[in-house]
């Protein structure tokens, strides 16, 4: 029987099917929460006309940020460099994606390369499920809130290793994986190091024009294990994050084109046991409020933070850290355990050919506690072109 005969005797079952393929597309498209790092993110995508065929991918990001900090919890410093991610990308299948490669890091004013790892990941995906093992879609790909995860990280750790399951829909998504950072060792008595987390939303009204969403965040590191002989304590440190989100979208051609108003929760955990069996706990939490307007020249958003008690991140942003300092003599800057800050941040990226972005970002913030003003300031170049190689020929049943 003919393709054709069969989608015939059976259209509803084929409109279903493309239904559920564009709600996957859709949900992946719009999905951000806090921060709009879409042109940052790396994503392992999958294209059902690629399949049988090998491309070059090469993953270009060219960085400068330099951080205005003087005080006494958070040092200022600069990074400024570039990473180099050249790869080969292989679809046997029109739902399985394999890639292989090598990243170099150069920070600039530094010999040598800081960071040369390899690359391989393979990707299998069915509807609106993928499953990946190797080089995960991490970082700020996971879309978490900067509390939870540090926009630097995507410079200095950008890449993770381990498992990831990613689902999403129209109104439901949720990504869920494990980073595994640092393997026990007997010899070195390292303690192993895992980072996971799970972030989901469930979005009861999306229409054109708006939408209503809940997200909650969750993450953990974990550093213990069996083996290795430390004598260094277990320690997990939990965080996260329930709010809501809404948004709302204007035509295209207003010089308005989005706003969106996120609001959060934000929870912290620390647990550690040392060798006596003593366990310590530090709990606290944080609120989280960010009001951001899109317009056709500029990104602006408008972000405050008050912890009100301890606060500490595993992988968040220093910035929301929250806990007694003892500043030195002369300095000033304490982080108290009420810290409250209001963040100013300015976007623009600039989409200079097709896989080229440049982004620039400027972010004053004001410490209310202390009275200060800093700043800090990046500018950002990503580029991702994508080569064919070659197709691969179906081999002929015998």
């Amino acid at each position: 029987m003919s393709r054709q005969t069969n989608w015939a005797s059976n259209p509803a079952k084929w409109v279903k099917r493309g239904q559920a393929i564009f709600f996957c597309l859709i949900g992946s498209v719009y999905a951000f929460a806090q921060l709009d790092n879409r042109v940052f993110e790396e994503h392992l995508a999958i294209r059902p006309e690629r399949k049988q065929s090998l491309y070059l991918y090469v993953q270009n990001f060219a960085f400068v940020k330099n951080n205005e900090y003087f005080n006494a919890g958070i040092q200022g410093k600069t990074l400024f460099g570039y990473q180099l991610a050249p790869s080969l990308v292989y679809y046997p299948t029109q739902n399985v994606r394999i890639q292989a490669g090598v990243m170099a890091m150069k920070d600039f004013g530094a010999e040598g390369f800081s960071q040369l790892l390899p690359l391989f990941s393979v990707k299998i995906q069915k509807d609106c499920t993928s499953i990946t093992l190797g080089n995960l879609q991490g970082a700020l790909a996971h879309r978490l809130i900067e509390p939870l995860f540090d926009f630097e990280r995507n410079i200095t750790n950008r890449y993770e290793n381990g498992l990831q399951i990613l689902w999403h829909r129209r109104r439901v998504f949720a990504d869920v994986w494990v980073d595994w950072q640092q393997q026990a060792s007997i010899a070195t008595q390292t303690q192993e190091q895992i980072f996971g987390g799970l972030h989901m939303y469930y979005r009861p009204i999306d229409k054109p024009n708006f939408y209503l969403q809940f997200p909650f965040q969750f993450t953990i590191r974990h550093r213990g294990g069996q083996i290795g002989g430390s004598r260094q304590p277990l320690t997990n440190a939990v965080n996260y994050a329930v709010g809501v989100s809404a948004a709302w979208t204007f035509g295209e051609g207003s010089w308005l084109q989005k706003i969106n108003a996120d609001n959060y929760w934000v929870g912290s955990l620390n647990t550690a046991v040392d060798s006596t069996e003593v366990a310590k706990n530090e709990a606290g939490g944080a609120i989280y409020t960010n009001l951001t307007v899109t317009t056709r020249t500029l990104q602006m958003m408008l972000s405050y933070w008050q912890a009100l008690s301890y606060f500490e991140s595993a992988q968040g942003g220093e910035l929301y850290r929250s806990f007694l300092l003892q500043a030195p003599a002369g300095q000033f800057g304490l982080f108290p355990r009420n810290r409250n800050i209001l963040i100013l941040r300015l976007f623009k990226d600039v989409k200079v050919m097709d896989d080229l972005w440049l982004s620039f970002r400027f972010e004053p913030y004001f410490d209310f506690t202390n009275g200060l003003i800093e700043q800090a300031a990046g500018i950002y170049v990503n580029y991702r072109p994508y080569a064919k190689l070659l197709k691969v020929k179906a081999k002929q049943p015998d």
